[in-house]
């Protein structure tokens, strides 16, 4: 995308909102300090909060300057001055979170192996802060660098290409232990789609692309993690009443990251429920629990057992309703408790 376009869409989008933002002034003494919460900042920064009889005058200025986006927060006062300067603070965050989130900013995964990369908004600063006196206004305005976000996404996706280059020698490296190459071949395959959204996120921002580096393509890492998890499987134990589904979601997880399973597999999982029926004061409203545990050591040989406990409970106009409730939230939890393991057990 060019960087022309980039920039009218950015515009199309902002002015949709209050009206906005001048930056000719831009007192360096209002970059935020670290501390630990907004709220702790608002209070850093009430002594540079400028006192106003009325609406400040940079409400009606350009909202996209240069590589500069803008943001504006505004709140009545409610009596605390902390706390409503970090109310009108919060305010343009969130507007400014919103419009980037709407226009791509929230990275989804290619695999759906990780979370989406949420919008951080890392090099986000408070350019003005001001309370207008006769009107009981607070306001903010935030100004995001465009550049420093890329800069920062840049140096995420960097730091995972170190990670990835380790990772890649272990797997390769047959002298070492059986399970901790398959750790890393799990870490490679979760490595790669994080790297990926590092480097959409760069792209949103810089308006250009990163290029993978040489012995560390996404085809060819994907193609080594691949090669050696296809030759481990997993053993399954289950021991629960009939639940439609499980096995297919369970084989649904494992096939994902070129796992298979096997009555003989050197990784385990075991899946444990019971089921139990209970009627309330009035017989049409049945409640059926399911409770239990899921086991696992994917990788197997040394590594160590977990134990993940589920409990459900569902109800319904009938039992049959009841159960079929409480079947599909088990399945939900057992898939994400699944997840959770080879994410774990990724070195």
């Amino acid at each position: 995308m060019s960087r022309s376009l980039v920039t009218a869409v950015v515009a199309a989008g902002l002015l949709l909102e209050i009206t906005a933002c001048r930056t000719a002034k831009r007192p360096e003494e209002l970059a935020l300090p670290a501390t630990s919460s907004r709220r702790a900042e608002s209070g850093v920064l009430m002594d540079r909060v400028d006192r106003v009889n009325r609406a400040p005058g940079w409400l009606d200025e350009e909202r996209v300057q240069g590589r500069y986006l803008y943001s504006v927060g505004m709140v009545e006062a409610q009596g605390s001055p902390e706390h409503d300067l970090h109310r009108a603070m919060i305010e343009a965050r969130a507007s400014l979170e919103r419009w980037l989130v709407d226009n791509g900013a929230r990275i989804e995964s290619e695999r759906g192996l990780v979370p989406p990369l949420e919008v951080e908004l890392r090099g986000m600063r408070f350019d003005r802060l001001a309370y207008d006196e006769r009107g009981g206004m607070w306001y903010s305005l935030a100004r995001l660098d465009r550049k420093a976000e890329a800069r920062l996404a840049k140096v995420d996706w960097q730091r995972l290409n170190d990670q990835l280059a380790f990772d890649r020698g272990v797997v390769e490296a047959t002298d070492q232990v059986w399970e901790d190459r398959v750790s890393s071949a799990l870490d490679l395959l979760f490595g790669l789609d994080r790297r990926r959204q590092h480097a959409a996120s760069y792209a949103f921002f810089a308006d250009e692309t990163l290029e993978d580096p040489e012995g560390l393509g996404s085809a060819d890492l994907e193609g080594v993690a691949r090669d050696l998890l296809m030759q481990h499987s997993v053993r399954v134990v289950l021991e629960v009443p009939p639940v439609d589904g499980l096995t297919e979601r369970i084989d649904g997880v494992f096939g994902a990251v070129y796992l298979a399973t096997h009555e003989f597999g050197e990784g385990f999982l075991s899946v444990r429920l019971k089921e139990r029926e209970l009627f309330s004061a009035s017989a049409a409203t049945p409640y059926l629990y399911l409770e239990g545990e899921v086991q696992t050591a994917i990788p197997g040989g040394g590594a160590a057992l977990r134990t993940i406990p589920i409990r459900v409970v569902e109800t319904g106009m009938s039992l049959g309703e009841a159960r079929g409730h409480a079947e599909r939230a088990a399945l939900l939890q057992i898939e994400q408790i699944l997840w959770d393991a080879l994410r774990r057990d990724a070195s």
